[in-house]
């Protein structure tokens, strides 16, 4: 016995793999993405078009390949929502349609990631490599927007 692998297939091309270990729990390994949460990277300036001042936390993130599957959210982000200890999000994409995707941690809370689903969020909205993406949480409608910056 030893390491057994889960897989998902996303669509023709694409598959997630889970990987467990001995104990049946999923296996963490340390990658360059889990330190991005450590950079003190800069309060995103994009404003939404429907509110030229907003007091909802946000974010900003420039798509690189790695955002494909999934996307980390910065740790000052997800304490203030209130989504460290949550499994599920609902994001509203520019066309307002909602999505559930999943939140995956390593090592406690952190790094947070956003995982299943986010893939086909990625697919249905054309998103591509080089994209600026704002994410602002709407405490009255308890989801993240998505909107293109």
């Amino acid at each position: 016995m030893g390491t057994f692998l889960v897989f998902r297939l996303v669509d023709n091309s694409i598959v997630n793999v889970v990987p467990y270990g001995l104990s049946a729990c999923e296996m963490e390994f340390e990658d360059w993405e889990s330190r991005l949460t450590t950079l003190n990277l800069p309060v995103c300036d994009h404003k939404p078009e429907d509110s030229a001042e907003t007091t909802n936390p946000q974010f900003c993130v420039t798509l690189k390949e790695y955002h494909r599957y999934r996307l980390t959210l910065y740790k000052e982000f997800a304490t203030e929502t209130g989504l460290a200890y949550k499994k599920v999000v609902v994001l509203e994409d520019p066309q307002g349609r909602y999505w559930h995707v999943a939140l995956r941690c390593q090592r406690g809370c952190f790094p947070l990631k956003m995982t299943i689903d986010w893939s086909e969020l990625h697919e249905a909205n054309g998103l591509a490599f080089g994209d600026t993406c704002s994410f602002q949480f709407i405490p009255s409608k308890n989801v993240i927007r998505l909107e293109y910056v």
